[in-house]
């Protein structure tokens, strides 16, 4: 799935379409022709969110974005990473689903209970 030095992402479209993506510690997301994921529609910023691979890990930073990232239905803000995300974890924007890994279909939503439901107000 992933390597230490690369990322590899699966775009699960709101049409139903599936695009996969590969590159190397970063990956710019927006609608700008300049970001590496070119994302159509609305709800997407030019330049929307960012995902970076650091110390072997996964992060997603949001931009400033005006309709927000999300990583398990949580939104994120351009200061707070929310931490590392793996292969089980659904990051939407926009409509659209982003998943790590080669994947066929999207993986299940998880379901928030305890401490972290009340944190998050879910």
């Amino acid at each position: 799935m992933e390597s230490a030095s690369r990322i590899s992402l699966t775009v699960f479209a709101p049409n139903g379409g599936r695009t996969q993506v590969e590159g190397e510690f970063e990956l710019s997301i927006g609608t700008a022709e300049s970001c590496d994921v070119v994302l159509v529609g609305e709800g997407v910023d030019r330049q929307h969110a960012r995902l970076s691979l650091r110390e072997g890990k996964f992060w997603v930073t949001d931009l400033a974005s005006d309709t927000g990232t999300f990583i398990n239905g949580v939104r994120i803000t351009m200061f707070n990473d929310i931490g590392e995300i793996t292969a089980d974890d659904r990051v939407t924007l926009g409509g659209y689903l982003l998943c790590l890994g080669d994947r066929v279909s999207p993986p299940p939503e998880k379901k928030r209970s305890g401490l972290w439901a009340r944190l998050v107000g879910r």
